[in-house]
C-alpha cells in the first residue's frame, strides 16, 4: 500500500469485543503528502457491519430452504 495509490479493504472481518463476535469492513488508505511525494501515515476505518452481515446470512438460509417471503398469495386480490 505504501508504494501504490490504492487502498486496501478487508470485508466481513470478525473481531471479538467483550466476548461478542462483531463483523467489520476495514479500510486502510494511505495519507499522502503530495508536495513531498511521501506517505505520512495510514487512515484506518472500521465499519461495523454486523447487523447487515447477519441479515444477509439469514436471507441466504431462507433461500436455501425455499422461503421467498411471500405468504402464498393469501392476501393478494
Amino acid at each position: 500500500m505504501y508504494h501504490s495509490r490504492n487502498y486496501l479493504k478487508l470485508q466481513n472481518y470478525k473481531l471479538y469485543l467483550s466476548n461478542e463476535e462483531r463483523t467489520f469492513d476495514i479500510q486502510f488508505s494511505p495519507l499522502r503528502n503530495e508536495e513531498l511525494g511521501v506517505v505520512e501515515g495510514i487512515i484506518i476505518v472500521f465499519d461495523d457491519v454486523t447487523e447487515l452481515y447477519n441479515l444477509q446470512k439469514e436471507m441466504e438460509k431462507k433461500r436455501e430452504i425455499g422461503y421467498d417471503g411471500r405468504d402464498g398469495g393469501k392476501d393478494c386480490p
